[in-house]
């Protein structure tokens, strides 16, 4: 299904198949472009493929708007592929983010994505994360008194916005945290300052951190692959929020997880899981199995985040190409120590970032 839509900034067509939405803009993508583009792109709770092979000029807001879209869709656990064949905007957009996928062709795209990303499993976990949700705006509602669950949901997406938090991170907050007694949720609160890390993540949001400390194991251990999970603060299970060299498949079957691969083991183990042999190894479904082994992995570790209390807050992963290629302990030792620098960062952004976010609602709430 298909739609074509014209205007000053150019021609816009919308297509979906698969679970992924495709947005093809035709004519020159100027200043004026970016405001319809953020609009279109931003609109769209699912993944999006933006295609840009006929446009005529893409200019350096459009790139920059692109950029932000990006970053908006890893935080709502979504996908942005962009499509284009000019090696400058190529470029620019991967400087701008390295994570922001380009491909040449419309096919390329879907195929990086899976074509599937929509599939039971998934889109259950996505019933289950609106569900909770939801009951967080009516605990919201019955608490401020408010007449419609839209004036909750717009004190949270404030909140979210203002304090750089997901949606589901408050969510879930709001479900986890004792209510406000008073005008002041947290009296008494003494916000710390971020810990020191060594990770250098490209922003200041959980993805980010999680990333750097990826690319990090990665460079330790001499891992061709590798892949890095976030505990979900809703559903529970866990979250891909960055891979490297794991291909469509992987991605497919690893964006939600609550069994049936080494990372999930050591998420409820707390403690490292080692496969010496992927193509026999016990803790692996079938499917996903295959799906590890067809991005030419054999061997992997999965370490888990944790934090100071010794909860888990995502898991690591390092894939490799046979099991004489694993880390020996002096390299673990070192993963070890990347992965206890993010548990107490990641820590930290739940104790005082979160918690700064909810001081932002009640404080709107109740101004009201």
């Amino acid at each position: 299904m298909s739609e074509q839509q014209h205007s000053a900034t150019g021609t816009l067509r919308r297509a979906r198949s698969g679970g992924v939405r495709t947005l093809a803009w035709r004519g020159e993508l100027d200043l004026a472009a970016a405001p319809h583009i953020g609009r279109a792109v931003g609109a769209a709770d699912e993944d999006v493929v933006v295609d840009l092979t006929e446009a005529t000029l893409v200019s350096a807001v459009v790139v920059r708007t692109l950029v932000r879209l990006h970053d908006r869709a890893v935080r709502r656990r979504h996908r942005l592929v962009v499509v284009t064949r000019d090696r400058f905007v190529a470029w620019s957009l991967r400087q701008a983010d390295r994570r922001l996928t380009v491909a040449t062709t419309r096919e390329e795209a879907l195929a990086r994505l899976g074509g599937t990303a929509s599939n039971e499993a998934v889109e259950e976990r996505r019933a289950r994360n609106r569900a909770r949700i939801a009951g967080a705006l009516d605990v919201l509602c019955e608490r401020y008194r408010l007449a419609t669950a839209d004036e909750a949901f717009e004190l949270v997406r404030e909140a979210s916005q203002s304090h750089n938090v997901t949606i589901r991170a408050l969510a879930a907050a709001v479900h986890a945290v004792p209510a406000p007694a008073g005008p002041v949720w947290f009296p008494g609160r003494t916000r710390r300052a971020a810990p020191p890390t060594v990770l250098r993540p490209a922003g200041r949001t959980p993805p980010a951190l999680l990333t750097a400390a990826l690319t990090v194991s990665m460079r330790l251990t001499g891992a061709p692959h590798g892949a890095v999970h976030s505990v979900e603060p809703l559903a529970g299970g866990l979250a891909l929020e960055h891979h490297h060299g794991l291909g469509p498949r992987y991605v497919d079957l690893f964006t939600h997880l609550d069994s049936g691969a080494a990372c999930t083991q050591a998420q409820h183990r707390r403690e490292r899981v080692v496969v010496h042999d992927v193509a026999t190894s016990p803790v692996y479904t079938a499917e996903h199995r295959d799906a590890v082994l067809q991005a030419g992995a054999r061997a992997a570790q999965s370490t888990p985040i944790l934090t100071p209390d010794g909860a888990c807050a995502g898991v690591l992963t390092t894939h490799h190409g046979r099991a004489a290629d694993l880390p020996g302990t002096p390299q673990l030792e070192l993963v070890d120590r990347v992965c206890a620098d993010a548990g107490r960062w990641l820590d930290w952004h739940g104790r005082t970032v979160v918690l700064d976010a909810l001081e932002h609602l009640h404080a709107r709430a109740t101004s009201r």
